[in-house]
C-alpha cells in the first residue's frame, strides 16, 4: 500500500493549499511498521482518506534503529544465541590464541634445539672414554642450559660441578664412573623436564581448539534447530 506525499506552499499562517504532489511508499515514512501486515503505526489498517495527512519522512539515523529492530524481530532466538556464540567465541579464541601462541611456538623451537645440541652433547659426554673427550662436549650442554628454562635447576647446577671436576683432571684420564652415572641420570632428568614444558604449553593450544569445536557445535545445533522450528 502507499501513501501520498502532502505538500504545501508555506505562508505566513503555515501551510496551505495542500496538494499530492509526490505518491511516496510507507516504507519510507517514520511511522511505517512493516510487520504482520501492519502497515503503518498510526494507521494500522491503511491510509484513511486518498491522500495521507500523517506522511513523514524518515531521517537516516531513524531508519537505522527502524532496520536494527526489524533485525531483531525477525531473528528467533536460536538464531540470535547462535549470533552471540559465535561472536563470544571468536573473541575468546583469538585472545587466547594471541596469550598462548607466542609461548606454544618457543616451546616446539627450544625443544628442537635442545634435541639437535644438548641431547647429543650429553650423549657424547655419556660414551665418552677420556675426560679430554667428555670435557668439550660438557660445556657445550652447560653453555646450553644456561639460557634455558632449566638455569635454575639441580640439573645444571650438578653439571657445572662435574665440568669443574673434569677440568681439573688431565685430558687422558678416563672418564670416571660416578661422573658417567651422574650424566646418565641428568640426561633423564633433563628430558623429562623438556618434554614436561612442551606438552604444557601445547595443552593451552589444545584447550582452546576443543573450545572452539564445543563452541562450533553449539553453534551448529542451534542452527539446525532453528531450521526445524521453521
Amino acid at each position: 500500500m502507499k501513501h501520498y506525499f502532502i505538500k504545501g506552499a508555506k505562508g505566513e499562517s503555515g501551510l496551505k493549499n495542500n496538494t499530492a504532489t509526490k505518491q511516496t511508499p510507507c516504507e519510507q515514512c517514520v511511522y511505517y511498521f512493516g510487520k504482520s501486515s501492519i502497515h503503518c503505526a498510526v494507521h494500522p489498517q491503511g491510509k484513511q482518506s486518498e491522500y495521507c495527512d500523517d506522511w513523514k519522512k524518515v531521517t537516516l539515523r531513524q531508519k537505522l534503529a527502524m532496520n536494527i529492530k526489524a533485525l531483531a524481530n525477525n531473528t528467533s532466538y536460536p538464531k540470535a544465541a547462535a549470533i552471540v556464540i559465535a561472536i563470544a567465541s571468536t573473541i575468546t579464541l583469538g585472545y587466547g590464541m594471541k596469550k598462548h601462541l607466542p609461548g606454544a611456538i618457543d616451546a616446539v623451537q627450544e625443544y628442537q634445539r635442545y634435541t639437535q645440541e644438548c641431547r647429543v652433547f650429553l650423549e657424547r659426554v655419556g660414551t665418552a672414554g677420556t675426560i679430554g673427550v667428555a670435557e668439550p662436549e660438557l660445556v657445550k650442554v652447560v653453555s646450553f642450559l644456561k639460557t634455558n628454562h632449566l638455569a635454575q635447576s639441580f640439573e645444571y647446577k650438578d653439571l657445572q660441578a662435574n665440568l669443574a671436576y673434569l677440568k681439573s683432571q688431565p685430558d687422558n684420564s678416563l672418564m670416571p664412573g660416578a661422573i658417567k652415572e651422574s650424566i646418565s641420570k641428568n640426561t633423564v632428568a633433563i628430558e623429562e623436564a623438556q618434554t614436561k614444558k612442551l606438552n604444557q604449553d601445547l595443552k593451552s593450544l589444545f584447550s582452546l581448539e576443543i573450545a572452539g569445536s564445543v563452541m562450533a557445535l553449539a553453534i551448529a545445533a542451534l542452527i539446525i534447530k532453528e531450521e526445524n522450528d521453521n
